[in-house]
């Protein structure tokens, strides 16, 4: 039963960004997009820990400040394809078992980028991982139709990206409006998933969200994300 479960929150929070300066410090309703994470996961009381995988001296002394402990993120986490997220919290998770010689069962991502997650947000998607008996779970929002993309060509005219039978093929097996999109307010993992396997979405259950959320890359998202929290 995941209540009896050790539970580790990993928030990744590296230096930098591709889209905005120091992204993860930047400040919404009084606190960085690191510290609501951390503020989060210290509401539940069935997260043991909450770990901060950073390369950022600034980011780790107040993530300590805030309530967290912090693990140094190597550099070849810090960039390109090897820093991805299931990368980067699969040396967190074990980084911080060799450290303290314990024995998390229960891992939880919760990614800067989403701060107006929900404390229900996470225990949904830990709920899942016993109710669906599966390795992974993923909270996701409902996505556009991707069979409706187009293609903008060079004689400035405009084409579907998928052909009929492609379409058909891709539709086979399910319904319309059934396409979703990870979110980032939370992934859940069993040992079995992300600990032993690097893996994430081999064995995933989706945990469906219905409220707007904000899933931070340009500046307009700040003030988006500000003002969802401030409603």
């Amino acid at each position: 039963m995941w209540k009896l479960s050790k539970v580790l929150a990993v928030i990744p929070a590296r230096e930098g960004s591709r889209g905005i300066t120091n992204k993860n410090e930047r400040i919404i309703n009084g606190k960085s997009l690191v510290e609501w994470a951390i503020s989060v996961a210290k509401e539940l009381d069935v997260i043991d820990k909450t770990v901060v995988t950073t390369n950022s001296v600034s980011i780790g002394n107040k993530s300590v400040v805030a309530g967290a402990d912090v693990i140094v993120r190597p550099s070849y986490l810090s960039q390109g394809e090897t820093g991805s997220s299931v990368n980067t919290w699969h040396h967190a998770w074990h980084e911080i078992e060799k450290r303290e010689f314990e024995s998390y069962n229960i891992s939880v991502l919760l990614e800067p980028t989403s701060p107006n997650r929900l404390p229900v947000d996470i225990i949904r998607a830990m709920e899942a991982l016993e109710l669906h008996e599966t390795a992974a779970a993923v909270t996701s929002s409902r996505h556009y139709d991707p069979v409706k993309i187009m293609q903008h060509l060079v004689d400035n005219r405009i084409q579907t990206i998928f052909s009929p039978d492609m379409i058909e093929r891709l539709y086979n097996g399910f319904t319309k409006n059934c396409f979703l999109n990870p979110n980032g307010a939370c992934y859940a993992s069993t040992k079995e998933g992300v600990y032993l396997n690097k893996r994430l979405f081999h064995d995933c259950f989706p945990v469906y969200i219905d409220r707007p959320l904000a899933n931070i890359d340009e500046t307009f998202d700040l003030e988006y994300a500000e003002w969802l929290m401030s409603r």
